[in-house]
């Protein structure tokens, strides 16, 4: 059927109805008649397969990347940078007035990356056993369809390259991928950062071949080789509990907004290194002089470490505690006396804390399931006086602010394009208490 694309959905599909019944149609941009199929029809929605174009929108562009159709990680691609933009600050406004009856004049223009393509410092690949090789690549988003890549256009260029020879080595010493009947390696994570790369083979119950490693390590580029044993086949988590350091540096050290800091493989960082940059300098900049600071989910410690000058005393909580030993570390490399870092959940450490001191200022940067129920009622009771909320999904946090902003006035809403050709949109809030 023909059908006319009225809006974008969350994950960057086209929208367009029948019946009233919302049709997602992946590949289609607002604006424009398509011919499409449905190939699932639900109750409450259908989903659709574009067949054709019939009239373009002036912002649909020829996607760079090959892989782009077969692959569905940047549902963007096709669009043009202000188009991505607009879409982006759209999503917010529109999760922000569904959820909290936030008017649309307090978001900002979204901060865009002024790197669109190459800017990934860090790559997640699985790895498959394909045609008597080993390859990495991707399963195509909603399917187990395991797509090999040859070349990742939004990672970064060295990092690809590094990717490329290691992938040489795995297999001149023809390593295996896991499978169910014999442990092997499961999963590839390489991070890149300044001219420092980390490399981390997620594997089954194996051991890595000496010759092996030796030949990894040989690799100009690569300063770190770590092994992740995840020996559990139900769980969901990438890695497991056992650590083995493989060779190189335990840690890869780096310097942002003029701290350094420790990464082990298992701390998340950013996966934008420039925008990170803004993002934290922006955060920083909105805390306030104060007393006392807690930064909860706050990974290696980077925000807490940032806005040092702003409070007198600190805390962050986490509660990966391979994050917080890098956390620790760098606030002694930093020479932070005045920072401290505890290990365990949110919620329950900050009740604790606030039963010893007065907490002036909180920093929170959930997952994307934003602030759970215990979490909220531990900021109700603390009530700090501002709140600065880091968010990677709309929808989360704008049910977070509809509860918050029974005590807060929300006074910023700032989005920041950390991920470009995709519809994911990291949002800063500050709150003040009322």
């Amino acid at each position: 059927m023909e059908m006319l694309i009225k809006k974008t959905g969350i994950n960057g599909e086209g929208i367009g109805y029948v019946y009233k019944k919302p049709v997602f149609v992946p590949g289609a941009l607002q604006g424009e008649l398509c011919d499409i199929q449905i190939v699932q029809d639900l109750d409450r929605y259908a989903i659709g397969r574009l067949n054709q174009v019939i009239t373009a929108s002036e912002h649909r562009i020829e996607p760079l990347c090959p892989l782009a159709k077969s692959c569905g990680g940047c549902s963007l691609g096709m669009m043009d940078e202000t188009w991505q933009l607009k879409i982006k600050q759209d999503l917010l406004k529109e999760a922000l007035w569904k959820y909290a009856r936030i008017s649309e004049s307090k978001v900002e223009r979204v901060l865009r990356s002024p790197l669109r393509m190459g800017y990934r410092n860090q790559c997640k690949m699985p790895l498959k056993n394909v045609h008597g090789k080993i390859v990495c690549g991707l399963y195509q988003e909603g399917s187990n369809q395991f797509i090999p890549v040859e070349h990742c256009m939004i990672h970064d260029v060295k990092l690809e390259q590094t990717r490329k020879q290691v992938m040489e080595v795995l297999n001149r010493h023809q390593m295996r991928a896991d499978d169910k009947k014999t442990p092997g390696l499961k999963t590839l994570v390489l991070r890149r950062i300044g001219n420092k790369t980390q490399c981390c083979f997620v594997t089954g119950r194996m051991k890595m071949p000496k010759a092996c490693i030796d030949d990894l390590l040989k690799i100009e580029t690569l300063n770190s080789l770590t092994q992740n044993i995840q020996d559990n086949r139900k769980s969901h988590e990438l890695f497991g509990k056992n650590w083995i350091h493989l060779g190189g540096y335990e840690n890869m050290v780096i310097e942002i907004c003029g701290k350094k800091l420790k990464l082990s493989a298992a701390s998340f960082f950013q996966l934008n290194t420039f925008q990170a940059e803004v993002m934290v300098k922006t955060v920083a900049s909105l805390i306030e002089p104060c007393e006392t600071l807690v930064e909860a989910y706050c990974g290696v410690g980077l925000m807490s470490l940032a806005a040092s000058d702003q409070f007198q005393r600190g805390l962050g909580i986490e509660v990966v505690k391979e994050a917080i030993v890098n956390a620790k570390e760098n606030a002694r490399i930093n020479r932070l006396k005045h920072l401290e870092f505890v290990c365990g959940d949110a919620a329950a450490e900050l009740k604790k804390a606030a039963k010893t001191m007065k907490v002036d200022a909180l920093i929170v940067d959930p997952p994307r399931s934003g602030l759970s129920d215990e979490m909220l009622k531990a900021i109700e009771a603390c009530a700090p006086s501002q709140i600065v909320y880091v968010s990677c999904n709309p929808a989360t946090l704008s049910k977070n602010l509809n509860v918050l902003q029974e005590k807060y006035n929300v006074e910023l809403i700032q989005p920041l394009d950390m991920f470009p050709q995709t519809p994911h949109v990291e949002t800063i809030v500050s709150l003040k208490r009322k």
